[in-house]
């Protein structure tokens, strides 16, 4: 479901009957009061008609739950600097830009538009009086309503979409797309929707209005607000805090000495996973891993032939994205009480430091992986492959190692008699 298509469709509905007379009746207005009637016409039952109208039943949150959401939506973190919705361009934190995308007019006077939240980079004006903004660190998508008369720091956000592949997020409480937690601190979603995943996308309507759309299976979420009266309140509460999680943290030294074999039992120690400050061993308890590692469930299957079921799980670190992990566990166990066995790194270039597996960084290039290890296969499609079987404390391991599309692998997989 495109919240951004039921966002743009509440904004028309609104403008026809308010902001136009609005308008006109008292020229020129401040941007606050340009924005200040936007909800006159606006109710949680207009929200959880939109939404509903591709889901089957969307419930409007209790009034305690409610109350939980909008301070939420009041306490957005984006790498650790505060925003709340909706927002006046201007009134961003320090270092904050908008980059205005495609755009729809909505009456004359109105038009919405999408939009990039970015961090940095030099902001170079054009003819148009829109400016396009070069280099910065990319960091949300928005959802923006602009008075055509107005300069772009005059536009409004009312929804940011926030994915931890981008950004370290929160909003309030939740700063992970766990269902259980989301439960925990919002109760029972409005209503869910399957997703391209296992995992279902869970959906937040609160009974004045404000609605936020958690995507499990990606980390991400799309909280929206379309109440302008508190336009000036928010400008107070938004707030710069410097992003410095993953400073001082060079990549790790590159592969060096004489070629040698991959071997099985040298990976199995204590540090053969190293992510930033953590390191730990590749076969490990999910309860033993350190604080600084959130894993969000995706999916559980079968182990064939086996008593024993997998468990998915997306990898954050600090609160971005790194990959994925998959841990086995008996099937009369609860989620969460698995090994971990397999580990999924991203490569460098789409996580904030570097990583390791079985002493390997992913910084390393693939061709000077197979140029160190002797009994490396490196593949025509550029792919490299190692493996080896061992035995430790009467335990057989097949120990698999590849890199494939930029993505790091490390197998420990016990081997059954």
């Amino acid at each position: 479901m495109n919240f951004k298509k039921i966002t743009a469709m509440l904004f028309a509905a609104l403008i026809s009957m308010t902001l136009t007379a609005c308008l006109h009746e008292k020229e020129p207005l401040s941007p606050y009061e340009l924005y200040s009637h936007t909800s006159d016409n606006i109710d949680s039952e207009t929200i959880r008609e939109a939404v509903g109208e591709e889901l089957e039943s969307v419930t409007v949150m209790s009034a305690e739950n409610s109350e939980k959401f909008r301070a939420a939506v009041s306490d957005i973190r984006i790498n650790n600097s505060r925003i709340a919705l909706p927002v006046l361009v201007s009134d961003l934190p320090e270092g904050f830009q908008v980059q205005y995308e495609k755009g729809e007019r909505l009456n004359e006077d109105y038009m919405y538009f999408d939009g990039e939240l970015i961090f940095g980079g030099e902001r170079i004006a054009m003819s148009d009086g829109g400016a396009v903004i070069k280099g910065g660190e990319k960091l949300a998508d928005l959802v923006l309503l602009k008075e055509r008369r107005a300069g772009e720091a005059e536009g409004v956000i009312f929804s940011v979409t926030l994915s931890s592949d981008k950004c370290k997020w929160s909003a309030g409480e939740a700063d992970i797309c766990s269902p259980s937690e989301l439960e925990r601190i919002f109760g029972t979603p409005s209503a869910e929707a399957s997703s391209d995943e296992n995992v279902p996308d869970l959906f937040y309507v609160s009974d004045s209005g404000e609605f936020a759309r958690f995507m499990p299976a990606a980390s991400s979420v799309m909280i929206a607000s379309l109440d302008c009266t508190r336009l000036e309140e928010n400008k107070a509460l938004c707030k710069y805090v410097p992003y410095n999680d993953f400073d001082n943290m060079p990549d790790l030294p590159p592969l060096t000495g004489e070629p040698r074999r991959f071997e099985a039992l040298s990976v199995l120690n204590d540090s053969a996973v190293t992510i930033g400050e953590l390191s730990c061993a590749p076969y490990i308890p999910i309860s033993e891993l350190d604080g600084d590692i959130s894993l969000i469930h995706r999916e559980t299957a079968p182990i064939e032939d086996t008593e024993s079921v997998s468990d998915k799980y997306i990898l954050l670190y600090k609160g971005r994205y790194f990959g994925s992990v998959t841990a086995m566990r008996k099937s009369h166990l609860p989620v969460g009480e698995g090994v971990i066995y397999a580990w999924f790194l991203n490569g460098r270039e789409d996580i904030p430091c570097d990583a390791s597996l079985a002493g390997i960084p992913v910084s390393a290039d693939t061709q000077s992986i197979a140029d160190h290890f002797e009994n490396s296969e490196l593949k025509d499609d550029g792919s490299l492959v190692m493996y080896e079987a061992c035995e430790l404390e009467g335990q057989k391991f097949l120990v698999f190692y590849s890199r494939n599309s930029g993505i790091s692998a490390l197998i420990t997989e016990p081997i059954s008699e």
